[in-house]
């Protein structure tokens, strides 16, 4: 996530979040989380700009918290040469953060971004 995968502020607050999946054959692809409907995650979509080949950027909106200890599945799809869907595999992610104060000290990991790849 731009702000950081276990930054409690991405995910204990409602609102528009954003990351980047970095992987290959991204171009034209559409992220997925798994779990979107069941954690209160609306609106998964890919975002054309900055987003490359190697790189996919994407913005979701958050209705409600979200938990540590959960674990969010992540995921690529596009459509082939034939028209046929591809998916890539799936690359999990579960958040682990800390709070203090209520939500105003964080411990937080150095940011950790998705690699996807799709066979070529």
């Amino acid at each position: 996530m731009d702000e950081g995968n276990d930054n409690a502020n991405v995910w204990s607050k409602p609102g528009t979040k954003s990351g980047v999946i970095v992987g290959s054959f991204l171009v034209g692809g559409s992220p997925v989380i798994v779990e979107a409907d069941k954690l209160g995650i609306e609106n998964v979509t890919g975002l054309s700009s900055g987003s490359s080949n190697g790189i996919l950027h994407f913005a979701f909106t958050l209705k409600q918290e979200i938990k540590t200890g959960t674990k969010l599945t992540f995921r690529v799809q596009k459509k082939g040469r034939s028209d046929e869907s591809i998916v890539s595999m799936d690359f999990p992610l579960e958040l682990n953060f800390l709070l203090r104060d209520g939500l105003t000290t964080v411990a937080t990991e150095p940011v950790a971004r998705l690699v996807v790849g799709f066979p070529g």
